[in-house]
């Protein structure tokens, strides 16, 4: 993802379910840049996602919304423990 928007984000977050220690099925971006939405969504939008060979069947898609949580200190406030930055 960084070949698309390398230095126009400042935080991730991927929240993580602690006793099946497994992604919750969503995540957050927090875009410094707001015209690095655009390429993003065209990369990334509807694209399978299959981060693994253990899930390289699943029939999962990316699907990108925008969250009611913008910012980077609402993120962290939200999902600290998940952040990376």
């Amino acid at each position: 993802f960084d070949t698309v928007v390398a230095g126009r984000y400042d935080c991730i977050t991927l929240p993580t379910d602690p006793f099946r220690r497994c992604n919750m099925g969503f995540g957050f971006i927090n875009f410094i840049d707001p015209k690095a939405i655009i390429p993003f969504y065209k990369e990334f939008q509807g694209r399978p996602w299959s981060l693994s060979e253990e899930h390289k069947d699943s029939n999962k898609v990316i699907e990108l919304k925008y969250s009611r949580c913008q910012g980077t200190k609402k993120l962290l406030k939200s999902w600290g423990n998940t952040a990376q930055m």
